[in-house]
């Protein structure tokens, strides 16, 4: 039988090599991997002697830095993820698993039926076995969703990630165990595998267990994992670690920034005045761009489910400060700015309200910097 790969290019014609596969309904390879030279907008590739319908396994080894689109079923994505001989395809069929059940609860049941077979694979590489049991970001969601609500996106995350922690606690708890590292520390592959796997299933354990892992470790990797587990949660053990994190490092403005940027990060509902706190402690300053892109940053475009509330709470604040810092470091504020050059992508209600804070923005004696980003996202110019 022949098949026939049709490709589109939807960003103007370009020389795309793209690496492709196929399996068959049961996960077996029928075709090895073959490079496809994509040189016009639209081509057609054909495969000889295939012997069933296959489902293809396109862009092996990330082939190109391009974006594929493909609708394969729930079904498809499962069997990619469970037998591809190729693993950046096999990531990838999880990702899109896991952002189709994001969106629709009712396949979170097909997502857990993946990653129960990826937890009891006892061949699996750790660092792999991280990489696969990792969500897809907010950031990435946004990238998918037309009139994307983030505060409804980190809600339906939050489920999935709550539901995983219990329906998994022992065998998350077994595997944390297992990639205990004995010893003095000392960096090589593996071990650095094993403490990525190991602090990924902490996220999901009890917070005494973090604590716990923070006062005994000997490297800054499990001290972050630790903090890390606990930085959503709601337990007093959460301000303590950071706390003494922030007394024993206070000296050091490198690590001091990881804690700034740790506390922007936190998904829980009073983020935000936390961060207006910290906008006043003395670890912080609005003339250091590092410290600035570390809180501010931090907040506005690493944690868009908070920082994009429905009521835009954050916005009339967050332009305050850019004026404020686009006096001191035009380029800084030309950066941080980019929190709300996305509106296009969101909801209309945050579409209308970040487009007002653009004309605010747009109104005021701008640096040449910030000043064309923000008319160019308007797609005007103040005279």
């Amino acid at each position: 039988k022949t098949y026939i790969l049709s490709l589109l290019q939807s960003a103007g014609e370009k020389h795309v090599p793209i690496a492709v596969g196929l399996l068959d309904s049961n996960g077996a390879e029928i075709h090895g991997t073959k490079v496809l030279e994509l040189t016009k907008m639209q081509q057609d590739f054909v495969f000889e002697n295939i012997p069933s319908e296959p489902i293809p396994s396109i862009l092996r080894d990330f082939s190109a830095p391009v974006k594929i689109k493909l609708d394969l079923s729930v079904a498809e994505l499962k069997l990619l993820m469970a037998h591809d001989t190729n693993t950046y395809v096999r990531w990838d069929a999880g990702q899109q698993l896991a952002q189709r059940a994001i969106v629709d609860s009712n396949i979170i049941d097909d997502l857990f039926d993946s990653i129960n077979n990826i937890l009891i694979d006892q061949n699996m590489h750790p660092a792999f076995m991280a990489e696969m049991l990792v969500l897809p970001s907010l950031g990435n969601m946004l990238d998918l969703i037309d009139n994307a609500i983030p505060e409804h996106i980190l809600r339906d995350r939050s489920v999935i990630k709550q539901k995983f922690a219990v329906k998994y606690q022992n065998k998350l708890l077994e595997l944390y165990e297992k990639n205990k590292i004995a010893g003095k520390y000392q960096y090589n592959t593996l071990d650095a595998a094993k403490r990525s796997l190991k602090n990924l299933c902490l996220y999901s354990l009890d917070d005494k267990l973090a604590q716990a892992q923070y006062y005994s470790a000997n490297n800054m990797t499990d001290i972050m994992g630790a903090l890390q587990a606990v930085n959503h949660s709601t337990s007093a053990i959460r301000d303590e670690l950071l706390d003494d994190f922030y007394a024993r490092h206070a000296d050091d403005p490198l690590i001091v920034n990881k804690w700034l940027r740790m506390q922007a990060s936190s998904e829980l509902g009073d983020v935000f005045g936390k961060v207006q706190g910290l906008v006043g402690h003395q670890a912080f300053s609005l003339k250091n761009p590092n410290k600035v892109y570390a809180l501010l940053g931090g907040f506005s475009m690493g944690n868009p489910g908070r920082f994009h509330a429905m009521n835009g709470a954050t916005y009339e604040w967050f332009t305050g400060l850019l004026l404020e810092l686009d006096k001191l470091n035009p380029q800084a504020s030309a950066r941080m700015v980019g929190a709300y050059t996305l509106w296009p992508r969101l909801d209309v209600k945050l579409q209308d309200l970040i487009k007002q804070q653009l004309v605010v923005l747009a109104s005021k004696k701008l640096s040449k910097n910030l000043y064309e980003k923000v008319t160019k996202s308007l797609d005007f110019k103040v005279i």
